[in-house]
């Protein structure tokens, strides 16, 4: 190294100014890698602190530490672990791609006996399973049981990496049906609900009859669900089932109907979807639950091509009339329809628009001014880290916050001598 390179300061003086400002830490990260990789248990510990809070502000900074990083998450330090995770999970949100070949340490790491390093590894598979799921496959089971986790935030993130899972491979994630339905059921966080229901829907393209037992659970969320977002994945189940099986779906055609009033675009497109399916099954179900008026209600309001293709599905099956059919389409129209919307939908039917699965993506990289609960994941995951040890940090609060657990387990940070 150079004279005047920052990296020859020594240790002691580096640690000291990483620790209390992170632009310091940005120009030593060079030294706190090396000492994350090869330093004493001590110097250990505070590098891999230093380097994990430099990256929840500017993680392109640490971006060259990540296989540092990584390999620091086998560290027999806890709190060595935690904060490398740390570090690990922060890159993951802005190189999932990157991280993703790490897939399997961080699947090694979901079994980790330390909370802090679960947390992250799963908050960092919640990333890296979007566009490489196959990296998370063979820790599937160990997802599946964290849906159970006490932590909100670690049921969140594994619901959402076991959605990513599901939609790559919905045959080899049907064992988690049952905890995936009781998260839809139960689970107080929206964004879990959306991704639990959005796993079910895509088991339910391969393995319906796993999902159809829970069809009873279904409609009773349909009831009481008051998040858009949740009714429109939990239709989306229903379109699956109800192509493969619409008399399963049958008792359910008038809490559908009443789903035709929302705002919501996914719950009209898979609501449309789904009351296609029993239409073209028996039109009669349509008539039965009084849904004509309801349809023509939608039809005049909306300007979605994919309802009116779906709304178009169902007319040509309550009106039997083939779509290319040349006698009078007006006659064939049931009651309430209006001829000229008959004539229109019927020019379009057949080509029904598949259900909308809502992009669990929306909600780790665009989450609203309103809802924060994925950069609070971050800040809380580095707070819960064991540094509390050293005297500095019982003279200064520290400005990250820090989780129940840390508080109520002691440090393993070693104080200093002197």
């Amino acid at each position: 190294m150079g004279a005047n390179d920052p990296n020859d300061v020594p240790v002691a003086a580096v640690l000291r100014e990483a620790e209390r400002d992170l632009h310091a830490a940005i120009r030593y990260k060079t030294t706190l890698e090396r000492l994350l990789s090869g330093g004493a248990a001590e110097h250990r510990e505070r590098a891999a602190l230093a380097l994990a809070r430099v990256s929840t502000e500017y993680p392109e900074e640490v971006h060259g530490a990540l296989g540092t990083a990584v390999d620091a998450i086998a560290d027999d330090r806890r709190s060595v672990r935690g904060n490398a995770s740390a570090l690990v999970a922060m890159v993951a949100k802005t190189y999932p791609d990157d991280v993703a070949r790490h897939s399997d340490s961080l699947v090694e790491a979901l079994s980790d006996p330390h909370h802090t390093v679960v947390k992250n590894a799963v908050e960092a598979l919640a990333y890296t399973t979007r566009s490489a799921p196959q990296g998370a496959l063979d820790g599937r089971d160990r997802l599946a049981a964290l849906l159970e986790s006490t932590d909100s935030e670690v049921r969140r993130h594994a619901a959402i990496a076991v959605y990513n899972l599901a939609d790559a491979y919905p045959d080899r994630v049907d064992r988690t049906v049952d905890r995936l339905a009781t998260r839809l059921s139960t689970d107080t966080d929206e964004v879990t609900r959306i991704a639990a229901a959005g796993a079910l829907s895509a088991i339910a393209r391969e393995e319906p009859g796993a999902i159809t037992p829970f069809v009873d659970d279904l409609e009773a969320i349909l009831r009481t669900e008051t998040d858009s977002r949740v009714r429109g994945n939990v239709i989306a189940i229903l379109a699956e089932l109800a192509e493969r099986d619409p008399a399963a779906i049958a008792p359910l055609t008038e809490t559908l109907t009443r789903s035709l009033s929302s705002s919501e675009h996914t719950t009209l497109v898979n609501a449309t979807d789904v009351l296609g399916c029993l239409a073209r099954s028996d039109p009669d179900l349509i008539r039965e639950a009084d849904a004509v008026p309801s349809l023509r209600d939608l039809w005049d309001r909306t300007d979605s091509r994919e309802v009116r293709e779906n709304v178009s599905a169902i007319v040509e099956a309550v009106s039997d009339q083939p779509a290319d059919a040349e006698r009078d389409r007006r006659s064939a129209a049931p009651a309430d329809l209006p001829g000229a919307m008959v004539e229109e939908a019927l020019r379009i039917a057949g080509e029904s628009t598949r259900q909308v699965i809502l992009d669990i993506e929306t909600f780790i990289n665009g989450r609203s001014e309103q809802n924060q609960t994925t950069v609070e994941v971050m800040d809380s995951a580095v707070g819960d880290l064991d540094v509390r040890g050293r005297e500095e940090a019982k003279r200064e609060p520290s400005d990250v916050r820090r989780r129940e657990e840390a508080k109520r387990e002691p440090s393993d940070v070693r104080r200093r001598d002197g």
